[in-house]
């Protein structure tokens, strides 16, 4: 299996698991429930009634970080390896800049259409002192993520992969820590003490607990481009042998249908950053990949292309899809009825990225957006970097002013 056919089962993969996101919220927007809190508590549950179709949401995010993890090594370590850290830097900070530009113009928009529109919550929402509107949720952790990312790649490169692997280990041992000691952090810190460390178990997958998948889908991508097996490799296989008895596991403890169930919520393993999430999303990831790959074999260049280009733009289809979901009328009905809407709004998220394109040619105004966007980040590097040298500057002559009088009073 070349690598050409790998990515394209990879685009293929992370289409599918951003529209499954999207069918997610979707059915949170319509006000679609389950009655799971109800439904665990039966002692007889049939398994031709269970939400298996929610329980498989619960896998697009583990599975898009993993997808984000694999991308990272697949192509920024080989950028660093021929061009440098600056550039790998100057590439995912404007990476970060543009998720957060897309976090809160998805939070604002929320906010000022049904939120109430109070300049104070959004501004507490850009400083993540509050919880974001309009299923943002995703573009704050990729802000959040980035950097992380880019530390670790750096440590890698500075020293090795086991340092990698033993300072992320060491990061998720502090989180847990911190959940053990810290029911809430003193406020303004409550909130990014639920995002980043796990804190409360409200929210889930917190940033920290997130570098495990981030971690799964490097190793993911390291098996695929290197011939000879190395301790990467080794270290792939004991976390795919984990997840799978993890999970077998859990389903031994609870029974199948009560597993469903309980990881159908996002109140249960996900809230609280179980290993049980993070096996399920990772077994999750490796079936549908194997399913894309098979898929991809048999398709035709054509539909080859098309999948490429919808599955190279799923930021786009991911952030216009919520946007559209902010004014998406309430459709009252169930049945097959609900699904045409559902595939009504997936096209819809889909032509976004014709329409963003299309505008891209014939708009002034978004290439001037796109170009300031681009500049962000290079420009903030070079004052970041002139102000550190100006400061270093500084106090090297503040020292050589010391040392000098320090002589002279000898």
């Amino acid at each position: 299996m070349s690598s050409s056919k790998r990515l394209e089962s990879f685009d293929l993969l992370r289409l599918f698991f951003v529209l499954l996101a999207l069918i997610s919220h979707f059915r949170i927007s319509q006000g679609a429930g389950y009655e799971l809190d109800k439904l665990s508590l039966q002692k007889k549950l049939s398994i031709f009634h269970l939400p298996y179709h929610i329980a498989l949401t619960r896998s697009s995010m583990p599975a898009l970080l993993i997808i984000f993890g694999f991308m990272i090594e697949y192509v920024y370590a080989k950028v660093w390896k021929e061009k440098g850290g600056a550039v790998v830097l100057e590439k995912m900070m404007t990476r970060t800049i543009v998720c957060y530009l897309a976090f809160i113009t998805l939070a604002g928009l929320a906010i000022f259409t049904q939120g109430g529109g109070a300049p104070k919550t959004y501004l507490g929402t850009m400083l993540f002192i509050y919880n974001e509107e309009g299923k943002a949720f995703l573009f704050k952790y990729y802000t959040f993520l980035i950097p992380f990312v880019f530390i670790l790649m750096w440590v890698r490169f500075r020293y090795n992969v086991l340092t990698e692997v033993l300072l992320v280990a060491g990061l998720i041992a502090i989180a847990e820590i911190m959940k053990g000691k810290f029911s809430v952090l003193p406020h303004p810190f409550t909130h990014l003490g639920e995002n980043i460390f796990g804190v409360g178990n409200k929210i889930g997958p917190s940033v920290i607990h997130s570098l495990l998948l981030i971690t799964f889908g490097g190793l993911t991508a390291n098996y695929i481009r290197v011939k000879n097996r190395d301790g990467r490799t080794w270290l792939l296989y004991a976390l795919v042998l984990a997840s799978i008895i993890a999970v077998g596991a859990e389903m031994q403890k609870l029974g199948f249908a009560k597993f469903i169930v309980i990881m159908a919520s996002t109140r249960t393993y996900r809230a609280h950053n179980s290993y049980v999430y993070f096996a399920f999303g990772i077994i999750s990831f490796l079936l549908f990949w194997v399913v894309s790959w098979l898929i991809s074999k048999r398709l035709g260049d054509r539909v080859k292309e098309i999948i490429s280009y919808y599955g190279g733009n799923t930021f786009i289809i991911f952030l216009y899809g919520n946007i559209i979901l902010l004014f998406f009328p309430k459709i009252n009905t169930t049945g097959v009825s609900y699904l045409f809407w559902i595939v009504v709004f997936l096209a819809m998220s889909l032509g976004c990225v014709n329409l963003y394109y299309w505008l891209n040619q014939k708009s002034f105004l978004v290439k001037k957006y796109n170009k300031a966007v681009r500049a962000i980040a290079p420009n903030t590097l070079r004052i970041a970097s002139k102000v550190a040298q100006i400061k270093a500057k500084e106090v090297r002559t503040h020292l050589i002013e010391v040392n000098s009088t320090s002589t002279l009073d000898k």
